[in-house]
Formats: C-alpha cells, sequence, structure tokens
C-alpha cells in the first residue's frame, strides 16, 4: 500500500531488525536486513546471505567447529576433501614463496649465483632479479 516502514522501539531489537505493525495480519512480522546487522552474534545470518564476507563465515565455522567435531567425527576429512585443490593451492603457493625467500637470501649473501637461483625457482634469470628486487633484497654486484 506504499507504506514507508521505519525502525520502531521494540525492547531488544538490532539494527537490521523492523518490526511490521498496523498491517491486518494475525501474527508479528519482522524483516531482517541482514548487511546491517552487527556483531559477531549475527554472524550466522551474514553467512548465509548473498555476498557473505569471509569474517562472518570464518565466525559460525569457529564456533561450531568443537560440536562438529564430536558430532561427526569424519567431518574434517570430508571438508578437507571438499576443499583439496584450495588446500593444495595454498601450501604449494607458501612454500613456493619460502623456496624464492630463500634463494633471494642466498643470492644476496653471495652464496649463491644469480643464475643458478633463478633456474631453481624455474624464473628467467631477469624475472627473478626483478622479483628479488620487487620483494626488498640486493642483487650483489659482481
Amino acid at each position: 500500500n506504499g507504506r514507508r516502514l521505519g525502525r520502531h522501539a521494540v525492547p531488544g531489537a538490532a539494527n537490521g531488525i523492523y518490526h511490521v505493525n498496523g498491517w491486518k495480519v494475525d501474527f508479528p512480522i519482522q524483516i531482517v536486513v541482514t548487511r546491517e546487522l552487527d556483531g559477531p552474534k549475527y554472524a550466522g545470518f551474514r553467512a548465509v546471505s548473498k555476498h557473505p564476507k569471509d569474517q562472518d563465515i570464518f565466525e559460525i565455522l569457529q564456533k561450531a567447529s568443537g560440536s562438529l567435531k564430536r558430532r561427526y567425527p569424519n567431518m574434517e576429512r570430508a571438508w578437507m576433501k571438499l576443499f583439496k585443490t584450495e588446500i593444495d593451492q595454498q601450501i604449494g603457493d607458501a612454500v613456493n614463496n619460502a623456496t624464492r625467500v630463500n634463494l633471494f637470501t642466498y643470492v644476496q649473501d653471495g652464496d649463491m649465483m644469480l643464475d643458478r637461483a633463478a633456474k631453481r625457482a624455474g624464473m628467467s634469470t631477469a624475472d627473478f632479479a626483478d622479483s628479488m628486487t620487487k620483494a626488498g633484497f640486493r642483487i650483489p654486484k659482481m
């Protein structure tokens, strides 16, 4: 009917929760706007919205992890299998970054030649040198 809804002073109501009064229905109506809900206690509502934030998903998984592990002892294995590709990618990236930092350090300290370090990193010498300087390392003068 074109009436605008406003916030009503309802005890215990939070931002994002609107109570609809005055409509001809026999039950109370609430409208919840998930993006307006604040605080960790509403993380579950925000996590099931169209565009959940990583922090909200992390919050509910962290809270649920203890009881889920007790109720479903194989749950962790199922999650690991579900996210295997992503987990393997992150592990691979971390190992590659650590290896590259070690190679940068060896070259900077004069313990390894630039071309040999680049080969071990699977990069051209120019790309390795560029990555090395961008990461804040110094290429020693020959």
